[in-house]
C-alpha cells in the first residue's frame, strides 16, 4: 500500500509540475520570460488553434506586435484566412502584407497577382509605389442606362431592371429569371468577365439556386477569387428560394 501511495503521490506531483509549466513558443520552444534571445517576450495565442508563438519567431515587425498585444485576433501561418474571401483552403497562394498583416489569396487581391512575389510583399493598400490612380480605373459598375446602351433584352421600365437598382437592400426572387436575366445580374454587380460563363452553361434562375459551392468553384471555369465572392452572391438569392 505504501508503494501505491508513494507511486500515486509522484503521479500527482507530476501532473501538477505539467500544470505549472510555462507555456512555450511552437517554434523556438522558449518560453515568455525569454525568446531564442534571451529577451522577455509575450507570446502570442493562435485564436482558432492555440498555438504559441513569439512575434520575433513570426519576424513581425513593430507595428504589427502592437497590433496583436493580447493575440485576440491573431491567427497562426497554419490557421490564417484571406481577408477577402475568409477562406484559407489554399495556403500555397496565400499573402500576408508585411506592414497590416492582412493575407490575401493572389486572385482575391486587387488587382489580382499572377506571380507569387518573393520576400517581403506589401498588398497594394500599404505598398506606397502602387499607382492608384490606375486602380482606381476598372471597370464602370453597369446600371440599368448602360444596360440600355448595350442593347440589353429589357428596357428601363422593366421591373427587372428595378430589382437590380434595389439589389442588395432588397433580396429578388430569382426563381423565374432566364438565363439572359442570370447573366445580367451577374454583369450589373461587377462580375462582367465571368457573367457568361452562366450563359454558356445555360443557367437559368431556377439551376441559379439549386447551385452549391463546388458548382460555382468549379463548374463554372471562372477563377477562385471572383467565384468564392459570386458564391455570396448566389447564396443570399437562394434565401428566398422558397418565395413566389
Amino acid at each position: 500500500m505504501k508503494l501505491e501511495s508513494d507511486s500515486m503521490c509522484q503521479e500527482n506531483s507530476s501532473n501538477s509540475s505539467d500544470e505549472s509549466q510555462p507555456s512555450r513558443c511552437d517554434y523556438c520552444l522558449f518560453t515568455a520570460s525569454a525568446n531564442r534571445k534571451g529577451e522577455p517576450e509575450e507570446l502570442l495565442t493562435c485564436k482558432d488553434c492555440g498555438a504559441k508563438a513569439h512575434p520575433s519567431c513570426m519576424e513581425y515587425t513593430k507595428l504589427l506586435y502592437e497590433k496583436y498585444p493580447d493575440s485576440q485576433n491573431w491567427q497562426c501561418p497554419d490557421c490564417k484566412t484571406c481577408i477577402v474571401c475568409e477562406e484559407n483552403n489554399s495556403t500555397t497562394d496565400l499573402l500576408t502584407c508585411y506592414t497590416c498583416f492582412n493575407a490575401f489569396h493572389m486572385n482575391c487581391h486587387d488587382p489580382a497577382i499572377t506571380t507569387k512575389p518573393t520576400g517581403i510583399w506589401l498588398c497594394s493598400s500599404c505598398d506606397t509605389t502602387v499607382d492608384k490612380d490606375k486602380m482606381a480605373k476598372t471597370k464602370p459598375k453597369l446600371n440599368a442606362t448602360d444596360l440600355k446602351s448595350e442593347h440589353m433584352a429589357y428596357s428601363l421600365t422593366n421591373p427587372f431592371h428595378k430589382t437590380l437598382e434595389e439589389y442588395p437592400t432588397t433580396v429578388p426572387i430569382a426563381r423565374k429569371w432566364t438565363i439572359e436575366n442570370v447573366e445580367e445580374f451577374f454583369k450589373f454587380i461587377g462580375f462582367e468577365d465571368e457573367a457568361p460563363a452562366f450563359r454558356e452553361q445555360e443557367i437559368d434562375g431556377l439551376s441559379l439556386l439549386l447551385m452549391k459551392r463546388n458548382d460555382v468553384l468549379t463548374g463554372l471555369g471562372i477563377k477562385l477569387g471572383p467565384a468564392l465572392k459570386i458564391y455570396k452572391h448566389i447564396v443570399t438569392l437562394q434565401t428566398r428560394i422558397g418565395d413566389n
